[in-house]
């Protein structure tokens, strides 16, 4: 499960990047985009944000839920 959640951490931070990168050189470029555009990298970027901090806090509740367990026996 560990694993899993790290492959799907790498994936977000991934995707994450990329939309950062694209968002970043849509705004420098001289062609303009539509605001369209820049709103939906935009939310991209929002969205695995809220995820990343989602599986933190997955992590966290099951890293505590672990030490409660290990601490009864």
């Amino acid at each position: 499960m560990p694993q899993r959640r790290k492959t799907r951490r790498q994936e977000i931070e991934a995707r994450l990047a990329r939309a950062e990168k694209t968002l970043s050189a849509t705004r420098n470029s001289a062609s303009g985009h539509s605001r369209a555009v820049l709103l939906h990298l935009e939310r991209e970027i929002h969205a695995s944000k809220k995820e990343l901090a989602l599986l933190d806090a997955q992590s966290a509740r099951s890293g505590s839920a672990n030490a409660s367990e290990d601490s009864q026996l």
